[in-house]
């Protein structure tokens, strides 16, 4: 009888170190294993880019530029941002900017549901399929990445004003020709040869389509009922 006291004694108090101690653990984790991604979160919340991250610290992250500087960036020895694991804890981001980094799986950014705003240009993306449940999402830069497959399967969000593609080796727009609040549309340096789906697209202010090898048609017969929609369209 005393050594069953004895054993439910000791149970009861590691059961009490680990809910003291090995829970603590866990929420005081670190949730962001990419080295250069911690340093600027951490600089962002903290002032102190060797701050450690928990997915607590992750809600009140409102608005990151984490933009990789290829000379001075390089100059410090730092390495561009290649994975975004822990991202997925940002629940109240807003504004996302990771230009020039070497970013290729963007599925820690699918729940982030108030993003507004989210800057991808020249990384190596392919698959954008995850962003196109961010409802809330107003401006998009993919360009300088090559997603030309995938982005016929992924739509945009109906809700994207300014969406950058330049450079991406597109071919078929007719993937946004639902995209009615377009305002602003970056095409330039692809391989497109017919504008047409982009003809309904009444509330688009600029047009880039320049550098790309435009049929006759597009150029004579689309780009005239385009522009007669007060679109400034560069070709």
């Amino acid at each position: 009888m005393t050594k069953n006291i004895s054993l439910i004694s000791i149970v009861l108090v590691c059961v009490l170190f680990f809910l003291m101690f090995g829970c603590g653990s866990l929420f005081d984790e670190n949730v962001i294993p990419d080295a250069k991604l911690r340093y600027e979160i951490g600089r962002t919340l903290h002032e102190d880019g060797n701050a450690k991250i928990t997915a607590d610290d992750m809600l009140e992250l409102i608005t990151l530029d984490a933009e990789y500087h290829a000379f001075w960036d390089v100059i410090l020895g730092e390495t561009p941002i290649s994975n975004l694991a822990g991202l997925e804890y940002a629940e109240n981001l807003v504004v996302l900017l990771l230009m020039t980094n070497s970013i290729s799986d963007v599925s820690p950014l699918a729940g982030l549901k108030n993003l507004k705003e989210l800057k991808l240009r020249d990384n190596r993306i392919m698959d954008v399929s995850p962003l196109a449940g961010l409802k809330n999402l107003k401006e998009l830069d993919l360009g300088g990445n090559h997603i030309v497959d995938d982005y016929v399967v992924a739509v945009p969000p109906l809700s994207v004003e300014t969406n950058n593609l330049g450079g991406t080796a597109l071919v078929d727009v007719s993937p946004l020709e639902g995209l009615k609040n377009l305002r602003w549309l970056y095409l330039n340096d692809n391989h497109i040869v017919d504008v047409s789906p982009l003809a309904g697209l009444k509330n688009l202010q600029k047009l880039d389509l320049r550098n790309n090898p435009l049929s006759d048609d597009s150029k004579n017969l689309i780009i005239p009922i385009i522009k007669a929609n007060g679109t400034e369209v560069l070709y």
